[in-house]
């Protein structure tokens, strides 16, 4: 899979772009301010999820304007297929082949890329929900199966949790919470599986990519907690059971306690925490660890490796680490942004292009 071309028309300080990046590693540079990261933003939502930057799509569109164009072209399955996304006020439209508009999370698997940024540090500093962001947007361009029991699960949880407020003004609501708890067990079964499956795999591959990339200084272990299923194997009527124990404490509360949506990983190096004792350095290799981790399961999972977006993370990264990453992305079409074009090692295999005040020039 890789990206042909990409143009973007009146989206944050891009008036218009277009963009022609080749199939190995591609270099953005400019200062501060000119535009690259928000290259980086409109071709990650050619996978389907919000932006990394922002909640509101109307924080998108080039101030002064109302509406905001992607149009791209990307090669997968030896066909070239498109993508057009609308971003107005009123949210994100798509189409896919220039067929009917589409709400643009439709698009969730159709293009699949690895996004690496300096935010992504809350992987390991942040709370459980970064953590099962991380799971779901990896799981959601792999799986549709995956994508289909998650949504599933979070439209019977939103009632479930509505019906908890309101408990004690609506006659039957026991039944109703049975009827509702067996379709969430039901759901989470599926969503848990993937995910173990998912984090064995990831453990596994996080570890090796530590070492080699922190010279077997630590030993990196990440962990699936889930707050539900204890065991490999779960059934219904055992999750049943865990429901109705805790219905009490759920009544209370005004909200479901227990399920996927309260699902963990837990990272640790040599044992301990990494959230409380690793250093800022050993905290990033771990996350690069897990996002390089991440790129090879969906490469194993779509056979297509996805394209790797990497914002500003080169400049974070010694000088040896920084070797290895590129190293490590050959054969993946990657776009890099970088302040300085010296951050990256001369290599004349790599395609470098200038971003100025919106504007994109090769060199």
């Amino acid at each position: 899979m890789y990206l042909i071309s990409h143009k973007v028309n009146k989206f944050r300080n891009i008036e218009i772009c277009d963009f022609y990046p080749e199939k190995g590693v591609n270099i953005i540079f400019g200062r501060n301010g000119q535009g690259k990261t928000n290259l980086l933003e409109s071709i990650y939502l050619l996978c389907g999820a919000r932006s990394f930057r922002t909640k509101c799509d109307a924080d998108l569109i080039k101030y002064g304007e109302t509406e905001s164009l992607l149009r791209s072209a990307f090669f997968l399955s030896e066909r070239e297929q498109k993508i057009d996304i609308f971003i107005s006020k009123n949210g994100r439209e798509a189409q896919l082949n220039r067929g009917s508009k589409m709400k643009a999370s439709s698009l969730t698997g159709k293009f699949c890329c690895v996004l690496f940024s300096p935010e992504h540090l809350m992987l390991i500093k942040g709370g459980p929900v970064e953590r099962r962001k991380f799971l779901d947007t990896a799981l959601c361009q792999i799986s549709a199966r995956y994508l289909s029991e998650l949504k599933k699960y979070l439209r019977v949880l939103k009632q479930k949790n509505a019906l908890l407020k309101e408990y004690y003004r609506v006659p039957d609501g026991d039944h109703i919470l049975d009827v509702l708890d067996f379709q969430l067990i039901e759901y989470s079964l599926i969503v848990t599986k993937i995910r173990r499956e998912f984090c064995e795999v990831l453990k596994k591959l996080s570890k090796e990519y530590y070492g080699l990339i922190s010279g077997e200084r630590e030993e990196l272990s990440v962990f699936f907690n889930s707050s539900i299923w204890k065991d490999d194997v779960a059934e219904c009527s055992s999750g049943m059971d865990i429901m109705r124990k805790n219905r009490e404490l759920d009544i209370k509360r005004g909200y479901c306690g227990f399920g996927p949506h309260r699902d963990d990983l837990s990272v640790f190096l040599d044992n301990k925490d990494a959230r409380i004792f690793a250093s800022q350095g050993q905290q990033r290799t771990a996350v690069l660890s897990m996002k390089m981790s991440e790129a090879q399961i969906m490469e194993k999972y779509l056979r297509e490796k996805p394209v790797l977006l990497l914002d500003d993370v080169l400049s974070e990264l010694d000088l040896s680490r920084r070797g290895y990453l590129l190293e490590s992305i050959e054969g993946f079409q990657s776009i890099i942004t970088v302040c300085d074009t010296a951050t990256v090692s001369d290599n004349s295999n790599y395609s470098v292009f200038e971003i100025e005040e919106g504007n994109l020039i090769r060199n």
